[in-house]
């Protein structure tokens, strides 16, 4: 496999919920203020991927996520999250998903650890959001994304199989957004894919994005291969060059 050979240079009132939102909890009075970890320590990853690939989870793999996977999303994710995180997390609210991204961004540097344990799930979540239609929050998403890639990086941690298509599929469509801002974070996050996951397994996703009639997607997705290639060499097309260039 082939790595990049470069060196590191609850519902709101009168809003419609968001994807993936549950009912906002009341506070009762006099309750105090949510003071757990962020973020909880948790060993079940391996067996999440093991209950996936045994169909006793839903697979990670829609055109448009319906309901079922935002439940079924939920329920994994609220045993590894505080009370205060879960609820913003699937809050109807957008506002509350960016606190939630707030939250996330600033535990990167003393909670890595637990990020790790359970980045499948926070993946899962980051690509809900590319589904909904709030620019901030997703510039939010794309911000956190770049954060912890970087400090995954520095940590020397690669992503596993089932980490990387808990989201790429879903950020190459996100090469033809038509807001160029977004369109700019998601090549940079490109670029720095690579020194976390194999360049040809990104080549791969990549090229599964050109399946589409959108033009400007297929633009985006041509530019970071062909940048691939530059840096990598044709050996990272697959899964080989003469398949992939039949794309």
């Amino acid at each position: 496999l082939l790595y990049r050979r470069i060196s590191p240079a609850k519902k709101g009132l009168g809003k419609k919920p968001a994807l993936g939102s549950a009912p906002a909890a009341k506070k009762k009075k006099g309750e105090e203020e949510d003071t757990d970890s962020p973020l909880k320590p948790n060993d079940k990853k391996n067996q999440r991927f093991k209950d996936e690939s045994g169909l006793k989870l839903l697979k990670w793999n829609f055109k448009v996520p319906r309901q079922e996977y935002s439940d079924q999303l939920q329920e994994l994710m609220e045993p590894v999250c505080s009370p205060a995180l879960f609820t913003k997390l699937f809050h109807a609210d957008f506002k509350q998903h960016n606190e939630a991204l707030k939250t996330l961004i600033s535990i990167i540097p003393t909670h890595l650890p637990e990020i790790k344990q359970s980045l499948d799930l926070l993946l899962k979540w980051i690509s809900l959001r590319f589904f909904d239609t709030n620019t901030s929050v997703l510039l939010a998403s794309l911000d956190w994304l770049s954060k912890c890639f970087a400090a995954l990086r520095e940590d020397g941690y690669l992503l596993i199989e089932q980490e990387a298509t808990a989201f790429m599929p879903y950020l190459v469509t996100k090469l033809g957004d038509s807001k160029e801002p977004v369109r700019k974070s998601v090549q940079s996050l490109f670029n720095e894919l690579c020194y976390i996951y194999p360049s040809s397994r990104t080549f791969h996703h990549l090229s599964e994005g050109l399946k589409t009639k959108n033009s400007r997607q297929r633009t985006g997705v041509l530019e970071m291969e062909t940048k691939l290639i530059l840096e990598n060499g044709i050996g990272v097309c697959q899964p080989s060059p003469k398949k992939a260039s039949s794309l």
